[in-house]
């Protein structure tokens, strides 16, 4: 429906624990109800910290309950901006996704 891949599966999230880790915090725009056992559920407003961020378009977060992952077109910045995506509201007032820009910056990414 979101044109994501499935959610990541990993053994361990290759970060270096010898340093204190700075988490960005956002917040869950929709509801989420996860799909599989390595997600999580997300009710809109609450606030995560973001642990990682995949190229897949899935980050894993941590709530005040669990950890795992969630598409990231479901969450905000604390700042009001997007890292990947924008948000926008339809003429009849749902919220909806514009992937048209996270596709253009992917695409020219991917260019030598």
């Amino acid at each position: 429906m979101y044109g994501f891949t499935d959610s990541p599966r990993k053994e361990a999230s290759g970060i270096d624990n010898s340093e204190p880790m700075v988490l960005e915090q956002y917040v869950a725009v929709a509801n989420y109800e996860r799909q599989e056992n390595s997600e999580i559920n997300l009710k809109a407003g609450e606030t995560v910290d973001v642990i990682e961020k995949s190229e897949s378009g899935w980050w894993f977060v941590s709530t005040s309950e669990e950890q795992g992952w969630v598409p990231a077109t479901y969450l905000d910045s604390q700042s009001g901006t997007r890292d990947d995506l924008d948000l926008g509201t339809s003429r009849t007032g749902e919220v909806c996704t514009r992937t048209e820009r996270f596709q253009h910056r992917l695409h020219d990414d991917l260019q030598p």
